[in-house]
């Protein structure tokens, strides 16, 4: 909160905290869903930007195809977590950095990296994006 003055008026602003909530469950669930290879759990936490695009069904054919094409995530691990942040516009989100293992086609394992950026949507932690393998 905060007190402004300008001449003789004074305004006091007061805006509510945004708190972790349910953040990390979120986290978790997403974890568990993409090294379960479950595209359909990881359609459930996505933001309301793919999900009022794309269903739920399409998503997870989708996901399967991926996941056949390029490789299959076999362990994850979450190496960091940025705090949470809320930019000027108003959008709260945060970021986690993970390591997955990926078995690829011919059964050979490969261990890339990538972040995940989760969204705040009204009660809920959201996926909103990932970044490419590295």
């Amino acid at each position: 909160q905060a007190t402004l003055t300008h001449g003789a008026d004074r305004f006091h602003l007061v805006v509510a905290a945004v708190g972790r909530g349910d953040l990390e469950s979120t986290l978790r669930a997403f974890e568990a869903a993409a090294a379960n290879d479950d595209g359909a759990a990881v359609y459930a936490l996505l933001s309301s930007d793919y999900t009022s695009r794309q269903t739920r069904d399409a998503f997870a054919r989708q996901w399967a195809e991926q996941s056949a094409q390029i490789g299959r995530v076999t362990a994850l691990r979450r190496t960091a977590r940025s705090d949470v942040r809320t930019s000027d516009l108003g959008v709260t989100t945060i970021k986690a950095s993970y390591s997955a293992d990926a078995r690829l086609q011919g059964g050979v394992t490969k261990t890339v990296s990538f972040d995940a950026v989760f969204l705040r949507e009204g009660d809920a932690w959201r996926l909103w994006f990932t970044s490419e393998p590295r």
